[in-house]
């Protein structure tokens, strides 16, 4: 029989069992990730001159969603809801940081290389122009492929509620594969700029190019001044919305969510060239960084094996 005392280690009352379970879900927190992000920000801004503003909201909301996790996390344990506002806020955190340092990569101002994603693309059998042509004259399509587009935001909400009720690994997985695969992604957008299909003179007016101003004026050394809530997404090559839409679909691998997610990702693949204004190069490099990113991030994120308790004879 098993000793009284490795019953009891083994089997925690309730309330220590909850509270232990809400500190585990705060140590889980991808922090070194966002604070080296935030840091490389930082020194980015300060040595080109850059200031970030209008920031107040969003430090008010990542702080509040914090305090949150904490006291879910001790005072009244509730791990699921803890990691849920803990991974929620840091996601806050993480895409302002992550559009400021993609930004910074910007103003390096190397020459664009829309040419030879071009060529990359007809080597592949792809014209841009036909497949935007196509979605600009068929409203329903126009209409499914841009709401698909435009929802990694709510999904990747759905997608922390969902996971830090029952597998809150996948969380931490979700977030650190992101974090993996914006490395690469600013990289190689600072070393092979481009403007985009979108961007060409008599291209379809179906992608949304509200990118396109902030970019040339950071390519041009005429934006200074980062006003957060509006900072849009300005990477080209490649393309991170294919990244995410990858890490988003992997996370939810084994659930019944899985089949749902990955028809909604197929979605948001398919709009990415005409909606996004990407080249099929782009999608493909996005899926290229995703793959090792969620391979790596799963290894990392994997509930540690509970040691067998000890028993006497």
């Amino acid at each position: 029989m098993a000793s009284l005392s490795a019953i009891l280690a083994a089997s925690p009352s309730p309330p220590v069992a909850r509270r232990r379970g809400g500190i585990r879900a705060l140590a889980a927190f991808p922090l070194p990730g966002l604070g080296l992000l935030v840091a490389a920000d930082g020194f980015g801004c300060a040595a080109g001159g850059f200031a970030v503003t209008r920031f107040w909201g969003i430090l008010a909301a990542t702080l509040l969603l914090l305090a949150i996790a904490l006291l879910y996390a001790t005072l009244r344990p509730r791990p699921a809801i803890a990691g849920m506002a803990g991974h929620a806020a840091l996601w806050v955190g993480f895409s302002a940081a992550g559009a400021v340092l993609t930004y910074l990569a910007a103003t390096a101002d190397l020459p664009l290389r829309d040419g030879w994603l071009r060529a990359a693309d007809a080597a592949l059998g792809f014209d841009w122009a036909r497949p935007a042509g196509w979605v600009g004259r068929h409203g329903v399509a126009d209409a499914v492929l841009r709401l698909a587009y435009f929802s990694l935001l709510p999904q990747i909400a759905l997608s922390i509620a969902l996971h830090a009720r029952a597998r809150p690994e996948r969380n931490r997985e979700m977030l650190g594969a992101a974090m993996l695969a914006l490395v690469p992604t600013v990289a190689l957008s600072l070393l092979l700029p481009a403007l985009g299909p979108g961007a060409a003179p008599g291209a379809p007016p179906t992608a949304d190019l509200a990118y396109l101003a902030p970019l040339l004026a950071l390519r041009h050394g005429t934006l200074h001044v980062f006003a957060l809530p509006v900072m849009q997404g300005i990477v080209t090559f490649p393309s991170y919305h294919a990244a995410l839409a990858v890490i988003i679909a992997a996370s939810h691998r084994g659930t019944r969510a899985f089949r749902g997610f990955v028809v909604v990702e197929a979605l948001v693949l398919a709009a990415t060239p005409p909606i996004g204004g990407h080249y099929l190069s782009d999608v493909l490099a996005g899926l290229a960084i995703a793959l090792p990113s969620v391979l790596l991030a799963a290894r990392r994120s994997r509930p540690a094996a509970a040691a067998p308790a000890r028993g006497g004879g």
